[in-house]
């Protein structure tokens, strides 16, 4: 009998070893570690924080073209991650970093991080809390791609790019507050969203996200003028709108983003106003009856390539001595030049009521008397 009692007396002192060994104790260092950046280093407690600590920028993970290989963030398959803790001094996510953390619901990111890279925290599924602070500059692609649990999202005045797909699929991402200001947004960045597919959202076909042109549908036709005040048009935002046969681009847009007009069959006449100082990669591809471009300001930075306008672009029309007419020579392009003089209406275009109207019929009189005018803020084009 006592030897009995002795045995079942160890069987359970081995039982609650086992047990006390395998519940995590309050306080204790994290379980993993290491380093995430030259000067970062990371660690995994047991209750699923995961802290980024250090200065400067955390390495990039994904697909290493130099290596042909993919490269896993070291805490990649630790399936338990809650939250994500990122430490003043971090500049920049890393790209894939947080990709498919697929149980963690809440980031904290510093005021000294500049850059969130691409894919930085795509398919993090119930990511619900996210403030991006006002020092983010950088906004990749891809960036909070898939993360369904987010419903409101507030971009600071800081931030000055947003690469491509950055909120796709964030499916009840309903709220979205984007800067007054100009910004480089790329193609799809809000795609599929809640807001996105709001159709109380879309006026006359085009969706808009405060002052900014985000998209238009297919289907729109005939022609379109952008909001005054829109700061922004996203690249591709025309996209196949091959019924649209003229747009007034107004003042304060400043970049023509890649694909902007893309496949705008119809087009044939486009004027950029003053304000577009940059005319990115071919933001009129596949526009094969676009035969003439006005660029009104003579420092606009044009894309140096042949392909920045398809061939079928015969003729451009800017200032003697611009880079317009820089552009016409280097690649071939017939050069139209305008008279500076015909460029002084701004002051009046931007009225309304009858000096608009008065303005606009001294212009067709002018187009009778066959003087060619064009009103500074693309409003008018005779």
């Amino acid at each position: 009998m006592k030897e009995k009692l002795t045995k079942r007396t160890f069987a359970f002192f081995i039982a609650m070893v086992m047990l006390i060994g395998s519940i995590p104790i309050i306080g204790a260092s994290a379980a993993y570690g290491g380093k995430c950046g030259a000067n970062a280093t990371w660690q995994l407690d047991n209750y699923g924080t995961l802290t980024i600590s250090g200065t400067g920028d955390m390495y990039n993970y994904g697909y290493d073209r130099d290596k042909k290989e993919s490269i896993d963030a070291p805490w990649h398959n630790y399936n338990y991650i809650k939250t994500i803790e990122i430490k003043e001094g971090i500049t920049s996510i890393g790209e894939y970093a947080f990709e498919e953390c697929k149980n963690a619901t809440r980031v904290v990111i510093p005021n000294s991080v500049k850059t969130i890279g691409n894919s930085a925290f795509a398919y993090c599924e119930r990511l619900s809390d996210v403030v991006i602070p006002n020092a983010v500059e950088k906004i990749g692609g891809s960036a909070f791609e898939v993360c369904k649990a987010l419903k409101s999202v507030t971009i600071p005045d800081s931030v000055n790019f947003i690469g491509p797909w950055a909120f796709t699929g964030c499916t009840n991402l309903e709220s979205i507050t984007l800067p007054n200001h100009p910004i480089a947004i790329w193609q799809e960045v809000f795609s599929y969203t809640a807001y996105y597919n709001d159709e109380s959202n879309w006026k006359d076909d085009v969706l808009y996200v405060g002052n900014h042109l985000i998209k238009a549908q297919k289907t729109i036709s005939g022609k379109y003028n952008i909001l005054n005040g829109t700061k922004s048009i996203a690249a591709q935002a025309f996209l196949h709108c091959v019924d649209l046969t003229e747009v007034t681009i107004p003042e304060g847009i400043t970049e023509m983003m890649f694909g902007t007009f893309g496949f705008c069959e119809k087009l044939e006449k486009v004027v950029l106003p003053k304000s577009v100082s940059k005319i990115s990669q071919p933001p009129f591809y596949g526009c094969t009856n676009l035969s003439e471009l006005t660029v009104l300001n003579s420092d606009c930075e044009i894309w140096d390539s042949d392909n920045t306008f398809d061939p079928e672009l015969e003729t451009i029309v800017g200032f003697p001595g611009s880079t317009a007419e820089q552009y016409a020579e280097k690649y071939g392009r017939t050069f139209v030049a305008l008279d500076e003089s015909s460029y002084s209406c701004s002051h009046i275009c931007h009225k309304g009521g009858i000096v608009k109207l008065l303005y606009k019929i001294l212009l067709i009189f002018y187009k009778l008397l066959g003087i060619n005018q064009v009103c500074s803020c693309g409003a008018y084009h005779y």
